[in-house]
């Protein structure tokens, strides 16, 4: 985006956790061991790749292959989110994701794909699409001035434009494989939108202003409408276990890990820009129908399988404890790891996408929906649900986005916290109560604070780590230029509730 300078790229790179620092160290390393090993593109024989990988180190061919893992990581894991959609769809109303539309009915909804981290302040509808087997006609009606955002992403985890309607506006799109086209009777009505991958996913996002308000978003939603063009040519979305799919991938070995790759490559290509990393992938052994790392003597191939275990062990972190993948050291402004870099179309930064997809599938792009976390307070400490701690907001200081915000709460585990109130996020449309001098405390604690700052209450675990999403639906210029920045959180005395 154009309005990114320089500082504010440097500036933004705080979005990452310790382990994306090492990551990125190790894809520094990576490249320096690849420019030594391998000569340009273009320059090498067809008996060379195997020559020149069996003369590198098995150090050496360990780093390319852990880089060649998390390149291939987004790719594997969408496949396996879509199975994981497609069951829970099926399980919860007989839908076929390839065919039409799954449409959540309550704030919040968590029947997506296990380890997705589910929303609370927005109803959602979700298709995964085929289209080498068919175009799709997308129809969203108007909302009257409820915020919809209908996120499209490519089978690599990449965002196309996205469908948004902050006006409560109507269209008509159709999308397509790209390279195919428009039918000639859909041309001058609907909009196209072209997808590099066959695969592709499309997840709206309805304003929930609040759970009460739910009923009113769903008459919404149901103006709605996926129409696939040829339907008999879709074979129906496979589904798969309910085990999140970050799990399911971290305990594959490198061989079949590799083979899920290649078998969807076919229908979902590389990008064309990576020509790198198809010459990486070629000369590791790495292709449709081989064994992984095929090319290798049997000590290279042992250091190719655990380049990739690394991988996948560094990916399958985010769903530890929060200490593992969450440094209080490298955290951003006040304590938020906050992003304003192009999260979400990320051009060669593999090893972001690969982070961005395991922590939280299916980033948007920032100018759609920017999202900041918060791990510790304002002393660097983790936060704990045994203490209690307040929010800030001085006067008109409240999250900048002109469609709307919402503040959720996360336990470690990564899942809603289970409380008698059923209460799961702060947003826009909460009727926050105002301090005297015109701010807004936000409260988090155990206990009930009292009627006078309940409307600004989240109810905190009785144990355990916790954590903060804050997303903004069409951000304000300040927010994407990190001139608006979150207050800390600041640990306070347990107010306890002064009547029951």
């Amino acid at each position: 985006m154009e309005m990114y300078t320089e500082v504010n790229r440097e500036r933004s790179m705080d979005f990452s956790s310790g382990r994306m620092r090492t990551a990125l160290a190790g894809l520094v390393a990576a490249l320096i061991v690849l420019a030594g090993i391998f000569p340009a593109v273009g320059a090498a024989s067809p008996q060379e790749p195997q020559e020149r990988a069996t003369a590198a180190s098995p150090g050496q061919i360990q780093e390319l292959a852990y880089k060649a893992g998390l390149y291939a990581y987004p790719l594997v894991l969408a496949d396996a989110v879509r199975r994981a959609d497609a069951l829970a769809a099926r399980e919860a109303g007989g839908v076929d994701l390839f065919r039409q539309f799954f449409h959540s009915d309550t704030v919040p909804d968590i029947r997506r794909a296990p380890g997705v981290l589910p929303r609370a302040d927005s109803l959602y509808s979700l298709a995964w699409l085929d289209l080498k087997n068919s175009p799709y006609l997308l129809e969203v009606p108007a909302m009257q001035g409820r915020h919809c955002l209908v996120q499209i992403l490519d089978a690599w985890t990449n965002n196309l434009p996205a469908v948004s309607s902050p006006g409560g506006k109507s269209g008509k799109y159709i999308l397509l494989l790209q390279g195919t086209q428009i039918p000639v009777e859909h041309a001058a009505e609907y909009t196209p939108i072209f997808c590099p991958t066959s695969l592709c996913m499309l997840l709206a996002r309805i304003q929930a202003r609040t759970p009460e308000d739910a009923s009113a978003a769903r008459q919404a939603q149901q103006g709605l409408r996926l129409t696939p063009l040829f339907p008999a040519k879709i074979t129906g979305a496979a589904t798969s276990s309910d085990t999140a799919p970050v799990r399911q991938l971290a305990i594959l070995d490198a061989e079949e890990f590799f083979s899920r790759f290649t078998g969807l490559l076919a229908d979902n290509p590389l990008p064309a820009r990576d020509t790198h990393m198809a010459e990486l992938l070629a000369r590791l052994g790495i292709a449709k129908g081989q064994k992984a790392f095929f090319s290798l003597d049997a000590p290279l191939r042992k250091a190719a399988e655990e380049g990739c275990r690394r991988a996948l062990d560094a990916m399958g972190t985010y769903f530890n404890n929060i200490s593992t993948y969450a440094d209080p050291m490298d955290m951003g402004a006040n304590g938020w790891s906050m992003s304003v870099m192009d999260v979400g179309t990320y051009g060669d930064r593999h090893d972001m996408r690969s982070h961005l997809a395991a922590a939280d599938f299916g980033m948007p792009r920032p100018q759609d929906m920017l999202q900041t976390t918060l791990f510790v307070d304002a002393d660097g400490k983790y936060l704990d649900g045994e203490q209690a701690y307040v929010l800030r907001f001085a006067p008109g200081q409240l999250p900048p986005a002109k469609g709307f915000w919402s503040l959720t709460l996360y336990t470690a585990k990564r899942q809603l916290h289970d409380n008698p109130k059923q209460r799961h996020a702060l947003t826009s449309g909460s009727k926050l109560v105002t301090e005297a001098d015109g701010s807004t405390v936000l409260r988090f604690q155990q206990k009930d604070p009292g009627r006078k700052q309940q409307a600004n209450w989240l109810p905190t675990p009785a144990m355990g780590y916790f954590f903060l999403v804050l997303r903004m639906y069409d951000p304000e210029a300040r927010a994407l230029k990190a001139d608006w920045r979150p207050p800390k959180m600041e640990r306070v005395e347990q107010r306890k509730t002064t009547w029951d």
